[in-house]
């Protein structure tokens, strides 16, 4: 970290809140960083962790809920992504971010050449600066030197790339910001696009702020690494600290992280499960009841009601009652004006049944079937889940 005790950058208690609704979420939580003049900052963290939200904090193009940023000590906080562009550039995960696709490679290079700079209308003389642009791009080794008169929109992938970041960094900026910028390239080219970004990086003493997925890159590259989770700078490492660490502690980060997973999803798994055993149980319970309550046999009539449509009506005990046979709901018990033998609970009058036991069987079923969610709920879940889980992690490691 250079001795200069002045940041180029500074991020004060940096918070961004996503309110939605009566749902709050906070992306960015009381970030404060310092960046320092040819500071290269690995940045690690999965998904959701503020990665993005704080590279887009820096450039302005997400405004904060509180907090401010600071460019050599003035305070940008409240200034448009444009007028922060004088100070940073930023290379972005997809290479078609970045470049015009229908302007060729030496136009796209020439207006990178103007950032920062006043805009007006002159000409644009690329012809007197094509000489020039060929050395440049011959740096980058990939021939892009050979299509400085093609369309961006015509290159490869890793070719597009690295113009992006030959533009970044033709005018050297404050800060280089590179969001995954490898993310999208096949290996091959990955690392050879990782090894330019080192040598532009140190050959131009830029300050540059990288964000990526491999670990690999996150040890090798760079004087510190920052950790991130949940929008918060979990951990700062210089560089001994940096040298100190290896691939192995990090994967064990994440193999701690994946246990605690696992945990979680038996703790939701067993309360599920409880659920279903206690649905089950009920039912069993009422199976039991209802299968030692007395039944009397009446005969109803089957009728219309204007309402509730087919229904059976009875007499039980001097009462008159209409109601729809338990387990019959297709009222398929007979057509209307039909006499019909049915079984009224002495315990509840309203409840009759086309068979004696009809009810007790039906609520028998619920609870085997209730039971049977449960087995198969354990076994889906213990299988699939988990075992996704596990999956999730070793993709992790090959990601980092």
């Amino acid at each position: 970290m250079p001795n200069d005790n002045s940041p180029i950058i500074e991020l004060k208690n940096a918070t961004k809140v996503i309110e939605n609704g009566e749902e709050r979420k906070v992306i960015l939580d009381d970030v404060s960083l310092k960046i320092y003049a040819k500071d290269f900052i690995t940045i690690l963290g999965g998904n959701g962790a503020g990665k993005s939200t704080l590279f887009n904090a820096i450039s302005g193009t997400l405004s904060l809920t509180s907090g401010s940023v600071f460019i050599k000590g003035n305070d940008v906080t409240n200034h448009s992504p444009e007028k922060r562009a004088a100070a940073i550039s930023r290379v972005f995960q997809d290479p078609k971010v970045g470049t015009a696709p229908r302007m060729t490679v030496a136009e796209n290079i020439a207006i990178a050449a103007l950032r920062g700079q006043r805009r007006s209308l002159r000409l644009r003389n690329i012809t007197k600066y094509k000489g020039d642009f060929a050395s440049l791009a011959e740096q980058i080794g990939n021939g892009l030197e050979k299509h400085l008169d093609t369309p961006t929109g015509n290159l490869s992938g890793g070719q597009r790339q690295a113009l992006s970041l030959l533009m970044a960094t033709i005018v050297p900026p404050d800060l280089l910001l590179l969001d995954e910028h490898t993310a999208a390239l096949d290996p091959k080219t990955s690392v050879a696009l990782m090894q330019l970004t080192d040598d532009l990086v140190t050959s131009k003493d830029l300050t540059a702020l990288m964000i990526t997925h491999h670990m690999e890159d996150a040890l090798k590259y760079g004087n510190r690494l920052i950790v991130m989770k949940d929008g918060k700078i979990v951990q700062d490492l210089a560089t001994s600290e940096k040298e100190q660490m290896k691939l192995e502690d990090f994967y064990r980060i994440f193999d701690l992280m994946n246990k605690i997973l696992q945990r979680i999803s038996r703790v939701v798994l067993a309360f599920f499960a409880l659920i279903l055993l206690f649905v089950g149980g009920m039912n069993f319970q009422r199976y039991l009841t209802e299968h030692k309550e007395v039944k009397t046999m009446v005969i109803g009539q089957v009728v219309k009601n204007p309402e509730r449509g087919k229904m059976v009506a009875y007499t039980f005990k001097g009462k008159d009652y209409q109601s729809v046979p338990v387990a019959n709901f297709l009222k398929n018990f007979g057509k209307v004006g039909t006499q019909i033998p049915v079984y009224v609970n002495h315990n509840h009058p309203t409840k009759i049944y086309i068979r004696k036991g009809a009810t007790s069987l039906l609520i028998l079923a619920s609870a085997l079937i209730g039971w049977a969610m449960l087995i198969i709920l354990v076994l889906v879940c213990e299988y699939w889940f988990l075992h996704k889980l596990k999956d999730m992690a070793r993709e992790e490691k090959q990601k980092y």
